[in-house]
This record gives structure tokens, C-alpha cells and sequence, in this order.
């Protein structure tokens, strides 16, 4: 667990001779890294460790999230597919991870714009780009595009890791069009969960990835849309079943938390039933001899409002251009 105390120094972008003692710093004391967002003011101390935990716990995931099961074609398709993509759109995908929908969109496109802030993520994703498809190093809530750029932007299974929603938000109507299309799709908490699994699943979910911040019901997302205003025009949900090997593996925990997490999906499979307190949210079943677990989605969209969020101040404008 990333120490809560270590305040960061107030620099950008991180300068060390060495990747490993840069790595250390990412997980440790994040003086790497600082958010210029408004809910955390004076380089929050909390919120910059949340960003060294997500740029540390991505830093060896690039080849299994290629080849995850949340990442096939069919899984991209049921998402790209509901966009309103054309030969003429520009379009930004937020936290775009290794590129992997960015790719899959590039034929159907004239420009995508990828960002995140993972480099290591980032330098993975660069190993494949195409000619039309870009990526940026930067936070989600401090985009380094103008006003208006692109006619379609979307977000795929990063929110979760948010804890200044609002403010991304904000930054996608920015750089969105009026009249644009925004979306999003999620990992979700079925709206119908049992209050304890609910609970068990966040649980575990922090164990299992240190840089999740809490899931979303389909009900929150369209709350999250219609408080910045956007009407949304599409609502769907969606399971995808993955086992738990790959899932384990992918995170590459240590084994104390490996123990721990698999103990609670073993038990939730002995007793699946609420009234014995071991449901976890995961859905755990058999398959072929090999235990899977289900993943609820939801994805969202709508247009942008012609009205953009409140434009920042003239300090928070000139230091995210720099």
C-alpha cells in the first residue's frame, strides 16, 4: 500500500538516471509526478501517490492486456461499434492503455489521438501505431488539446480509476465539439448487487490492482451524465467471462494477496448463496474444468452540449500548456 505521508515536489515529469529507482519512486513516494486539478490543491499528496500506484501497477501489463479476453475482437467490437465513427472524425481515446482500440478503429477514422498516463503503456503502444493514430504522455484532467478538437472522444474501462470524475468529465466536453459524441464504457457493479458483494468486490478489487478507486453502477453513469448535462443516446450492458488464471496473472500478485483473493472466489463457489456471506460480486462458475469469472459492463453515450464547463483560470490554462 502507497504511503499516504510523502508529500511530492512540485515537478512535472519525472527525471532519473536509472528505471529502476524510477519505478521505486512510482510506487513509493510518487515525487515524480503532481496533478495540477483542482480538487487537489497544493499537489494533493494523496492524489499524486494514486497516480505513481497507477503508473506502477501498469508498468509490466502491456503484452497480457493485448491479449486478455476483456481485449479480443469481439469485446472491442461491441463497444467501437456503437460510436458514430466516420472517414472525417478525429477522435481522442482517453487512457488508451497499450492502443489496442485506437488501433481497431484507425481504418474507419481520419485521426486518433491516444493518451495516458502510464509510459510504460504508452511505450508499448508506440511499438504499434499506425500512421494516422498519435499518443500523449499527460492526466486525464489536464488534456494538452484546444478547445473543440475532436468529434468523437470516449474512455474505456479508465474511470475506475478516477477519483476527480467531474473534473475529467469537464475536460472531455472541452476538448469535444458541441455536438460531438461522448461516451464511455466501465466495469460495473450490476445495479441489482447484493450490498455485501458490493462491498467484498471493491475489497478485492484493491487488492488485486492498487490503483482502483471504486466501480460504478449503470445507474451512476447515467447520473454522471446527465450532472454535466449530456443526453444520453446510448445504454447498454454486456458480461464477458474470463478465467481466473489469465485474470490472476495479469496483475502478477504476490502471494500472500494471490492466496487471499482466490480464497474468497473458492468460497463464493462453495457457497454462492447471500445468506452465507461469501458472495464476492465475481459470479465465479466452472468451465471445461477452469474456474471463470463474469465481468458486467456498460457503456454510455450521448452528444456534447453546445455549453461548455466553466473555462479554468488563467494560472491552471498556461500551466497545462507548459
Amino acid at each position: 500500500m502507497p504511503s499516504l505521508l510523502k508529500v511530492p515536489l512540485p515537478v512535472k515529469e519525472p527525471i532519473a538516471p536509472f528505471r529502476g529507482l524510477l519505478d521505486y519512486y512510482e510506487f513509493n513516494s510518487f515525487f515524480s509526478y503532481r496533478t495540477l486539478a483542482r480538487s487537489f490543491p497544493l499537489f494533493n499528496g494523496f492524489e499524486s501517490n494514486h497516480f505513481g500506484a497507477i503508473k506502477a501497477a501498469y508498468r509490466k501489463q502491456a503484452p497480457y492486456l493485448e491479449s486478455c479476453q476483456l481485449n479480443k475482437p469481439k469485446q472491442l467490437e461491441w463497444f467501437t461499434s456503437k460510436l458514430p465513427l466516420t472517414s472525417d472524425s478525429v477522435v481522442l481515446d482517453l487512457n488508451c492503455g497499450t492502443g489496442i482500440v485506437s488501433r481497431s478503429i484507425r481504418n474507419k477514422v481520419k485521426e486518433v489521438k491516444g493518451t495516458d498516463i502510464s509510459r510504460h503503456l504508452l511505450s508499448f503502444a508506440r511499438t504499434k501505431a499506425a500512421d494516422n493514430v498519435d499518443f500523449h504522455h499527460c492526466e486525464a484532467s489536464e488534456l494538452p488539446f484546444e478547445d473543440n478538437t475532436f468529434d468523437v472522444v470516449f474512455s474505456r474501462l479508465s474511470f475506475n480509476h478516477f477519483s476527480h470524475r467531474g473534473e475529467v468529465m469537464d475536460e472531455l466536453r472541452r476538448v469535444c465539439k458541441p455536438g460531438g459524441h461522448i461516451a464511455l464504457m466501465e466495469r460495473v457493479l450490476p445495479d441489482d448487487i447484493d450490498q455485501e458483494a458490493a462491498v467484498k468486490m471493491e475489497f478485492l478489487e484493491d487488492i488485486k490492482d492498487p490503483s482502483h478507486v471504486a466501480f460504478m453502477t449503470p445507474t451512476e453513469m447515467n447520473a454522471l451524465f446527465k450532472e454535466n448535462s449530456i443526453e444520453a443516446t446510448t445504454k447498454e450492458t454486456t458480461v464477458c467471462h474470463q478465467s481466473l488464471d489469465e485474470f490472476m496473472s495479469q496483475h502478477q500478485l504476490n502471494a500472500v494477496d494471490y492466496e487471499a483473493f482466490t480464497q474468497f472466489i473458492y468460497a463464493n463457489m462453495v457457497a454462492p448463496d447471500p445468506t452465507h456471506h461469501q458472495t464476492t460480486g465475481y459470479y465465479p462458475h466452472i468451465v471445461n474444468d477452469a474456474v471463470y469469472i463474469t465481468h458486467h459492463f456498460a457503456m454510455i453515450g450521448g452528444p456534447n452540449p453546445q455549453e461548455k464547463p466553466a473555462p479554468k483560470s488563467a494560472n491552471e490554462q498556461k500551466q497545462r500548456k507548459e
